[in-house]
């Protein structure tokens, strides 16, 4: 699999679901409302076990919204 990050610039409008949102230690999350959301990927050196809330593709409604800000940059998930 693999996940290629393109940044853009930020926007500072209303929140619409479902949005792309980053953390500032660069976990990207895929929200679908309010605290609820998917892990599309989240920076580490070291493998994640399944079952983990922070594994890709890991969906979590505890959230903490104010850690998140929306990414406005281009993602591409393929099979690789």
């Amino acid at each position: 699999m693999a996940v290629n990050i393109e940044l853009e610039e930020e926007n500072d409008s209303e929140i619409e679901y479902p949005l792309l949102m980053i953390s500032g230690n660069s976990t990207i999350v895929l929200f679908v409302e309010d605290k609820k959301g998917f892990v599309i990927r989240k920076p580490t050196d070291k493998p994640v076990p399944v079952g983990d809330p922070n594994r890709t593709g890991e969906y979590s409604e505890g959230w903490v919204m104010s850690a998140f800000k929306p990414y406005n940059g281009k993602i591409t998930i393929s099979n690789k």
